[in-house]
C-alpha cells in the first residue's frame, strides 16, 4: 500500500529527527514540507540533549557543539545544527532545506549520511563559514520571517490575483 504524500509529510513533521527527512530531488511535497519545518523551528529538530551514541572510536556528538564561543566571550547558539538519533549524525537544517551547493562542494552536513566525525569541532566552523551555508541560512531566516508575518508566497500570489 502506497501512502499519500501528505500523510507521509505529517508523519515526519510530528517527529523530531531530521535524519528521517526525505532527501532527494525537489518536488511540491518537499517544498510544502520545508515550509512546515521552518514554521516548527530548528529547536524542534535539534535534539540538543541527545541521546548521543558513541562511534567505534568512542567519540560522540556533544551538546557543546550546539553553540560557539565568540571572541568577546559570549556564547552563540548554532540554530542550524540538528542531531539525528536515528542516523547518529549531525545535519545543517538550512542547507538540507535550501542549499544550492554545487555537487563538488556538498558538505556532509547536507547529505543523507550526515556528519559523524566527532574528533574535533573544526568542520562545524568550516561549514558555517561557507558561502553556500550562509545563503541557505539567510533563505531559511527569510522564510521564517515571512511565515511569522503570515506572508507566504501563496498568500501573496492570491492577493495579487484577487486585486487584478
Amino acid at each position: 500500500m502506497v501512502e499519500e504524500p501528505i500523510q507521509e509529510e505529517e508523519k515526519f513533521i510530528n517527529i523530531t529527527d531530521i535524519g528521517c527527512y526525505p532527501f532527494g530531488s525537489e518536488d511540491e511535497n518537499r517544498r510544502h514540507m520545508r515550509e512546515k519545518i521552518v514554521k516548527k523551528g530548528s529547536d524542534h529538530f535539534q535534539n540538543k540533549n541527545g541521546p548521543f551514541t558513541k562511534d567505534k572510536k568512542g567519540r560522540w556528538m556533544t551538546s557543546a557543539l550546539f553553540s560557539q564561543n565568540l571572541p568577546d566571550g559570549r556564547k552563540q547558539n548554532r540554530s542550524w545544527i540538528a542531531y539525528s538519533p536515528k542516523t547518529e549524525a549531525a545535519y545543517c537544517i538550512p542547507c538540507i532545506l535550501f542549499s544550492k551547493t554545487p555537487v563538488n562542494s556538498v558538505s556532509l552536513f547536507e547529505m543523507k549520511q550526515g556528519f559523524r566525525k566527532w574528533k574535533d569541532s573544526s568542520p562545524f566552523v568550516s561549514h558555517e563559514q561557507t558561502s553556500w551555508h550562509r545563503l541557505a541560512f539567510a533563505e531559511c531566516k527569510e522564510m521564517e520571517m515571512h511565515l511569522r508575518e503570515g506572508e507566504t508566497i501563496k498568500e501573496k500570489l492570491v492577493q495579487e490575483i484577487e486585486t487584478e
